[in-house]
C-alpha cells in the first residue's frame, strides 16, 4: 500500500487545509470528555469543507464511534500515536500499521516488570482501564483493543522513570508521556502519520496543516503544522509549543480553548482565501 493509492486519496476541499487535532484535553475535555464547547467551530470547520482528521492515542475501535458521534465526514484517523493509520473516505477501508506490534511491545515489557514498577493496559485489566480513565466497560474494552502501543500507569520514583526510559530506547522502542498515561510504541509518531495523510491530499504541496495538541505525545504533530494549536493543560501549564509564527495559543483547556483557537485560525484561512 502507498499512500497515494486511490483508497487513500483526499481532497482538501477550496481552502486546501487539513485540520489535525487530538483529542482527550483538546476537542474531548479530560475530566468529563465534553465536546459540547467546541462543536460550534468543528462545525464551521466542516462546513468551509476543511477534513478533520483525528489524531490520538486511542484505538480505531474507539475513534470511529467517536468520529460518528462528531458528526465527521469520514477521513483517515491516526490511532494509538501514528502506529495505525486507518484510511478511509475513498475505496474500502484499510488499517496501516506503521509502529511495532503490541505483541513485541509486551514482549519488552515483561522483561522489565521485575525491575521497574509500572502497570501496562495487560496489568490493568479491564477493571482497571475502569478506574483509571472512568470509562465504562464497552468504551473500557474498545481502549484496550490495542496493535501497536502500550499505555502504562508509572508507580516509580523520577530516577527509575529515566532509568525505565532508558531501557526502553535500547529495545528499540519510544516512551512518551501522554495527557493520562505514559505510552509504550515504536518509533512511530502523530507527526510521522500525519506526513502520510499529508502526502496523500490532493495537491499536496499546497496544503496548509492545522494541528492541534496539549501533551508532549503531539509534539511531533504540532512541529509539521503551519498553524501549531496549543492547548494548556487544565491547571494552565502549557506542555507543547511552536515558534511564534506558527503557534495559535489557547487560553483556555479543553473544548472550549479548541473552539477559541480554531475559530480564530479559521478566520484567518477564510481571509487567505479572499487575498489569493
Amino acid at each position: 500500500m502507498t499512500a497515494r493509492d486511490s483508497s487513500s486519496h483526499m481532497d482538501c476541499g477550496p481552502h486546501a487545509t487539513l485540520l489535525f487535532s487530538d483529542l482527550d484535553g483538546c476537542l474531548l475535555n479530560k475530566s468529563d470528555y465534553d465536546y459540547r464547547p467546541a462543536l460550534p467551530a468543528l462545525e464551521r470547520a466542516v462546513a468551509m469543507g476543511i477534513p478533520v482528521i483525528l489524531a490520538s492515542s486511542k484505538t480505531a475501535a474507539e475513534m470511529v464511534p467517536i468520529a460518528a458521534e462528531l458528526q465527521i465526514p469520514v477521513a483517515p484517523l491516526i490511532c494509538e500515536n501514528g502506529g495505525i493509520i486507518l484510511w478511509r473516505g475513498n475505496g474500502p477501508e484499510r488499517r496501516e500499521v506503521t509502529g511495532v506490534s503490541r505483541t513485541d511491545i509486551l514482549s519488552v515489557l515483561d522483561g522489565l516488570k521485575s525491575e521497574y514498577p509500572f502497570r501496562s493496559f495487560r496489568d490493568l485489566q479491564l477493571e482497571g482501564i475502569m478506574a483509571a480513565t472512568s470509562l465504562p466497560a464497552d468504551k473500557a474494552a474498545l481502549a484496550a483493543d490495542r496493535h501497536s502501543t502500550e499505555p502504562l500507569l508509572w508507580d516509580g520514583s523520577p530516577e527509575q522513570l529515566d532509568s525505565f526510559g532508558r531501557a526502553l530506547s535500547a529495545a528499540g522502542l519510544s516512551f512518551t508521556r501522554g495527557g493520562r498515561f505514559y505510552h509504550v510504541a515504536g518509533t512511530a509518531t502523530k507527526g510521522g502519520a500525519l506526513q502520510k495523510v499529508v502526502a496523500a491530499a490532493a495537491n499536496a504541496d499546497a496544503v496548509k496543516v492545522i494541528a492541534v495538541g496539549d501533551s508532549p505525545i503531539d509534539q511531533s504533530m504540532l512541529d509539521r503544522a503551519d498553524y501549531a494549536v496549543c492547548i494548556p493543560a487544565p491547571d494552565g501549564t502549557m506542555n507543547v509549543h511552536a515558534a511564534a509564527d506558527r503557534e495559535r495559543a489557547a487560553s483556555q483547556p479543553g473544548a472550549a480553548g479548541w473552539a477559541e483557537a480554531i475559530h480564530g485560525v479559521l478566520d484567518e484561512r477564510h481571509q487567505a482565501s479572499i487575498e489569493t
